[in-house]
């Protein structure tokens, strides 16, 4: 697959399978939960207050968590707490500008940062 249409996949992704988030949550696993569920991109849409994001263990390797910020007036701290993490258990990430983002892959083990913009704490 080349750079252009990995682009166009992940972007494709965004805008189809999103979920939006205002509000502190914990992100699901599976398909049988109705909230969010990993490998789907998360989207926080203007919170009215802080936010946290818990990130649990994923379920099999390969699974991927998307965490973007879209809006936030008045920078609203996004707090994403992730269970396993290589560097520690659990880590902490903080995301206050919009366009900032994180994007963790689960290995079998423990969840590794591969991409985005948050700032771990």
């Amino acid at each position: 697959m080349s750079a252009g249409n990995l682009q166009f996949e992940w972007l494709r992704m965004l805008d189809t399978n999103k979920k939006t988030v205002t509000a502190t949550c914990t992100l699901k696993v599976g398909t049988d939960d109705n909230f969010f569920q990993i490998d789907n991109p998360v989207i926080v849409a203007d919170p009215a207050a802080a936010v946290t994001i818990t990130v649990p263990d994923g379920v099999k390797a390969g699974q991927q968590v998307y965490i973007a910020n879209k809006t936030n007036s008045g920078s609203k701290a996004i707090t994403i707490s992730v269970s396993k993490h290589y560097t520690s258990s659990p880590e902490t990430f903080t995301i206050t500008d919009e366009a900032q983002s994180l994007l963790l892959m689960w290995d079998g083990e423990k969840w590794a940062t591969i991409g985005g913009t948050a700032t771990a704490t």
